[in-house]
């Protein structure tokens, strides 16, 4: 029989890096996954975009994974004023335990 162990899963840290090196059409960002909050990081990155509340439906990097410091290169931008947020997907797995 397999059961599965209960796991608490917090709230995840993650900090951003100012944008630098801005171009007319590049620009370089990222940040540091603190703390994974007991999940799996599964992707890190940045996703921008004009409009509010951009996702990764709209322009965005994929920098790595895990718990760590990521750099985001941004490129194809547009004159004009963009919004960015910090892209961290999470998987959270069950770890099956055996009993008997």
């Amino acid at each position: 029989m397999w059961l599965t162990t209960e796991q608490t899963i917090t709230t995840p840290i993650v900090t951003t890096t100012i944008i630098n090196n801005i171009t007319q059409t590049t620009a370089t960002s990222g940040g540091d996954v603190i703390s994974d909050g007991g999940a799996i990081v599964t992707a890190r990155g940045v996703c921008w975009s004009i409009s509010s509340n951009p996702t990764t439906a709209n322009n965005h990097t994929t920098d790595g994974s895990g718990i760590g410091t990521f750099v985001s290169n941004l490129n194809g931008l547009t004159g004009g004023i963009f919004i960015m947020s910090v892209l961290m997907r999470l998987t959270v797995l069950e770890h099956p335990t055996e009993t008997k």
